[in-house]
């Protein structure tokens, strides 16, 4: 009997030493953003519960030159931040992660970029320039300016988790875009701002 006993304390150990521990939300968030700031090609949708639809197999890759152009210094920009995690807070099946990032400052960059493309647009647009040339300087103006911007800014944001099959995702929420804003250093919220100031709509 006794040796039934020490056998099943043995087993019962042997068990739990092998089992994994649950995976935390901070490490679904740190994974993100550690795999998008080196350009890795992976399932980006898998870190993310909500519409994915629209995210494609390789988010580093453009179609046509301008595009192309713009798109790979706009990524050099998502790419430039460092991150710390702070507090996580866990309430069941939902959890919020805390998320500090130095980097660019997105938003007084892109202020700079539509203050100036806006007054040279005007000038070639009255010169009689070809629409092509307006819109080849909106790219060369958002490349020569975003050169070598300085990484000082600090934003901090929540990241909103929900447990989906025992995996930590990210909310997606296409009103709350607060991760990737953050990583971006306020472009988003620049380019939302600045949206909202040309065309504010209409109350009803």
């Amino acid at each position: 009997m006794k040796k039934l006993i020490v056998s099943i304390l043995v087993v019962g150990l042997l068990l739990a030493g092998c089992a994994k521990p649950q995976p935390k939300p901070e490490a679904t968030v740190s994974e993100f953003l550690d795999a998008f700031k080196a350009g890795e090609i992976t399932d980006y949708a898998a870190f993310f519960e909500g519409d994915t639809s629209e995210m494609g197999d390789d988010p580093f890759q453009f179609d046509d030159e301008m595009g192309e152009e713009l798109g790979l210094q706009m990524m050099k920009l998502f790419q430039s931040y460092s991150y710390e995690i702070g507090e996580v807070t866990i309430d069941e099946e939902t959890a919020v992660v805390e998320v500090t990032f130095t980097g660019i400052d997105g938003k007084g960059f892109f202020q700079a970029w539509f203050t100036q493309y806006f007054m040279e647009a005007m000038q070639l647009a009255l010169s009689g320039a070809e629409e092509a040339e307006i819109e080849q300087l909106a790219v060369d103006l958002f490349v020569e300016l975003s050169e070598d911007l300085p990484t000082d800014k600090v934003i901090t944001v929540e990241v909103e988790m929900v447990k989906v099959e025992k995996v930590w995702k990210i909310v997606l929420d296409e009103e709350d875009f607060d991760l990737f804003d953050g990583m971006s250093g306020g472009l988003l919220s620049g380019l939302m701002e600045m949206g909202e100031s040309v065309d504010p709509g209409t109350d009803e």
